[in-house]
């Protein structure tokens, strides 16, 4: 990283402690302090951590500490590949297994050690971690409120997810062009998640529950397109040459041309693990893994909530030993 690369600079004589080391061996010590390779949530100023000796969550809270409101995290394991600072996100996994912060010391000291360290170590912790951000909904608000001007240009890998749900995914929204031209620049690696509207159908044939995919209307599917097309122009115009941009559309043709139509080329277009693999329901995360299970579960809890029926103790012993396909059918008929 650019930044990273300017401070090599051999140690000072007069200096003491950590900064008459190396500032090589100092980022080492930085990555073993500071979490790395995380898919960080714009919205949500924590990391999320599971103790492998434990069995219940903690919430490492950033809020209070020198990178207070400017963090959200959301962790997902990825590595580094070979070819400089570039995120594989390949290799994500989609448990929250961190093995970078201990709740038992305080993990943000370095950030308070000094001035130039706490710069040198806020460099590792938004260059070397992945930011996910929603462009539909708030997605713009909450990286302005969670991150400071200076943390956000430090930013190298993004995930921009443009999905189909949001009263704000209308044709007219403007995009904060302050925001992205001092966010893109800079970037190493931007990838792209687009999400057509797409329309899930169900038809029981018994004993079987089917479910297909259907386009949904054209018109609904154009006012998407017009809603997406202005944060692409936009893209377009403040994306560095050197940004590697990667692409995934689950191979829909009108989101695919109108990416070639608003980004430079030297785009590609890839299958996003995990995340583009969560958002289109693939791999690990087909309805046919049972992944979804749970959450039909769940569906079932609420709409039995809302008729006013009682869960008893039988009911709730179905619902979780219940596959999936008896659960929709028993939704559908429900409704």
């Amino acid at each position: 990283m650019e930044k990273l690369e300017n401070n090599c600079a051999p140690p000072n004589a007069t200096a003491t402690g950590l900064l008459r080391l190396p500032f090589e061996i100092r980022l080492q010590i930085y990555q073993h302090c500071i979490p790395q390779k995380r898919v960080i949530s714009v919205s949500s100023p924590q990391f999320y951590i599971k103790w492998p000796c434990e069995r219940s969550n903690h919430t490492v809270d950033l809020e209070n500490t020198r990178i207070s409101s400017d963090d959200g995290s959301n962790s997902e394991d990825d590595t580094l590949s070979s070819e400089g600072d570039v995120v594989n996100l390949e290799d994500c996994t989609l448990d929250f297994a961190c093995r970078y912060w201990n709740r038992n010391k305080n993990t943000n000291t370095i950030f308070l050690l000094s001035k130039q360290i706490s710069e040198e170590a806020l460099d590792v912790l938004y260059g070397y971690n992945i930011f996910k951000l929603y462009l539909q909904g708030e997605g713009e608000y909450y990286v302005k409120k969670n991150f400071a001007e200076a943390n956000r240009q430090r930013m190298r890998h993004l995930i921009l997810i443009a999905g189909p749900s949001g009263s704000s995914c209308t044709p007219g929204k403007i995009p904060d062009d302050a925001l992205w031209c001092s966010l893109l620049p800079q970037l190493t690696a931007l990838r792209i998640v687009a999400e057509q509207p797409l329309e899930v159908r169900y038809s029981y044939i018994a004993p079987t529950l089917h479910y297909y995919i259907a386009p949904m209307p054209q018109q609904y599917v154009d006012c998407w397109i017009d809603w997406l097309r202005p944060f692409l122009q936009c893209f377009g115009q403040h994306l560095a040459i050197q940004t590697i941009v990667e692409i995934d559309v689950d191979g829909r043709p009108e989101i695919a041309a109108l990416v070639k139509e608003c980004l430079p080329p030297g785009y590609r277009e890839i299958r996003c693990r995990p995340v583009g693999d969560f958002i289109f329901k693939r791999g690990w995360f087909s309805r046919a893994t049972g992944y979804w299970d749970d959450e039909i579960a769940l569906l079932i809890h609420a709409m039995l909530r809302v008729t006013g029926v009682q869960i008893n103790c039988k009911l709730s012993s179905w619902l979780q030993t219940t596959d999936s396909t008896e659960k929709e059918v028993y939704m559908l008929r429900a409704l």
